[in-house]
């Protein structure tokens, strides 16, 4: 009676083993950049829905206006508070803001006169967000 495994079984269990890892790595790696982004869209689309608010308020003072920058009514500071900033995100100038997405940088721009804050299209990845 056998009570261990014989190095040949050894050999072919370590070599089957390998070859599973071989292409479960790589989909991880995927998984997670997909993760990054769908954290980024949702991100934006916060963003966007914060301007909406503060244009509506606007509306109910009868002073229909725009944020002139999201740091005046504290927009990006509120869903990206600087200490605990989602990765990639960085502040660019007054309306310019950059999100750092696996090894892409996208540019968004807020614009005060009619509220969009928009991915510049200098990138691919930005059609995902517009």
């Amino acid at each position: 009676m056998r009570k261990a495994f014989s190095l040949t079984e050894l050999v072919f269990a370590i070599i089957i083993l390998a070859i599973l890892a071989a292409f479960a790595i790589p989909r991880l790696n995927f998984g997670k950049e997909n993760a990054e982004l769908a954290q980024a869209k949702m991100l934006v689309q916060e963003i966007r829905a914060s301007i909406s608010s503060k244009y509506n308020q606007s509306i109910l003072t009868s002073i229909p206006a725009y944020p002139n920058t999201l740091d005046d009514t504290g927009i990006f500071d509120k869903i990206l508070p600087l200490k605990t900033k989602p990765k990639g995100w960085e502040k660019e100038s007054e309306n310019k803001y950059e999100l750092k997405i696996d090894s892409q940088i996208l540019h968004f721009t807020y614009d005060p006169k009619n509220g969009e804050f928009e991915c510049d299209f200098s990138n691919k990845l930005c059609e995902q967000f517009n």
